[in-house]
């Protein structure tokens, strides 16, 4: 089997009305022998997998990789799966715009059938096939959620499944992309999360590239190069990127003057504060809490 490629087509995230067309659980632990491959299969629609257990692999587009209980598993139109045992895991199969005219009823992922499209943006194109969340237990809740509502389908179902891959989606969106984490299959992985853990962690202090290096256990000029190319913006940027996220929650959620929030959000000066706020959110601190907050 190779992979086949459907129509590329851009999408807008204002075009994501998911339709559900799967939720299964798969469980074959102690019926199938360690290492015993399954069939393997194209990918016909958008898929996700939330692990449950697992001492087996995913193989997907000649890759394979190792999972562990709480990985996510994202898969796109096009490409090829085949599950390695042992494990189990939620599986759910979306049409991602509502517009294949599939129907839940009748859906069968291995059955052969007309390819979604292979939509791309920026939303979608920053999720990685595998990646692991650290609230696993939240994932969980939310894969066992729509499936609960799949086997007591009733007519406002779709409304609900609908919001709940949105959810999920958006989760998905906000741990890979707005907490910016690091990979699983990254090479410098362990040493990335610990960088990031520790910002998350010191936001408030006083922080110098060489603090953060010495984290990581490399060489400043190394580290920065790293963080850069897998994150694709700087240190500094990423670390003024916390500090204002908390002093926009600040702002609009306390009457605190804005120089004591730039104090409590890591900034020693509240002019470079102020600087740094109007540069990346288009108008200043004061501004922003007029927009939005009623104090």
């Amino acid at each position: 089997m190779k992979p086949l490629s459907p129509p590329v087509i851009p999408v807008d995230v204002h075009d994501f009305a998911p339709t559900l067309l799967k939720a299964t659980i798969f469980n074959r632990d102690g019926v199938l022998p360690k290492t015993h491959r399954l069939n393997r299969r194209y990918v016909y629609d958008y898929e996700l997998e939330f692990i449950i257990f697992s001492e087996g692999a995913m193989y997907l587009d000649g890759k394979e990789y190792p999972l562990q209980p709480g990985d996510v598993v994202f898969r796109r139109p096009g490409q090829i799966t085949q599950g390695i045992m042992p494990y189990s895991c939620y599986l759910i199969c979306f049409d991602l715009t509502g517009t294949s005219g599939k129907s839940i009823e009748t859906y069968d992922f291995n059955r052969q059938t007309q390819f979604q499209p292979y939509y791309s943006c920026p939303f979608l194109d920053g999720i990685p096939t595998i990646f692991h969340p650290d609230a696993t237990d939240h994932y969980q809740a939310v894969f066992d959620h729509i499936f609960t509502e799949r086997i007591n389908y009733h007519p406002f179902s779709p409304v609900i499944l609908r919001s709940l891959i949105l959810r999920l989606l958006h989760d998905i969106y906000q741990d890979i992309t707005l907490h910016r984490k690091p990979v699983p299959n990254s090479p410098h992985y362990a040493r990335l999360k610990r960088c990031i853990d520790h910002l998350h962690n010191n936001f408030t202090a006083r922080i110098c590239l060489e603090d953060i290096a010495k984290v990581t256990e490399l060489s400043p000029t190394y580290f920065h190069r790293i963080f850069t190319e897998t994150f694709g913006i700087t240190p500094n940027a990423y670390l003024n990127h916390i500090r204002l996220n908390r002093a926009k929650e600040l702002l609009v959620r306390t009457s605190e003057p804005i120089s004591r929030i730039a104090q409590l959000c890591g900034f020693e000066n509240p002019a470079y504060f102020s600087y740094v706020f109007k540069r990346e959110q288009q108008c200043s601190p004061s501004e922003f809490r007029q927009r939005h907050s009623y104090l």
